[in-house]
């Protein structure tokens, strides 16, 4: 029994196991695996963004009101010209009394 196990080490040929390793070949070209990374690396973080900023969530409190109104506190702040630059316009500046009535 030992001497046949000695020449025969396993059932399948050498040559049979060269050809499954060469089956083993990746038939894509290396630009999918680039693509494929690029798009998971802008997606996943662009459906965060998305539910986190524009989807409607209903009329219930939910863990997205605080960014959202810091995102809304942020755009007003941008959108909004100071006080210096409404002078350096030439813009009148409302007063402060309308300006806390605002607020």
């Amino acid at each position: 029994m030992l001497p046949l196990l000695l020449r025969r080490p396993l059932s399948t040929s050498s040559r049979r196991l060269a050809q499954v390793q060469n089956e083993t070949h990746d038939f894509r070209r290396p630009w999918v695996y680039r693509g494929v990374a690029l798009l998971k690396n802008l997606l996943i973080p662009g459906v965060f963004f998305y539910a986190i900023f524009w989807y409607d969530f209903g009329e219930d409190d939910h863990v997205f009101l605080e960014p959202r109104r810091w995102a809304l506190r942020k755009k007003a702040e941008f959108l909004t010209m100071s006080d210096e630059d409404r002078r350096l316009l030439g813009k009148p500046v409302p007063d402060q009394a309308k300006r806390s009535d605002t607020q």
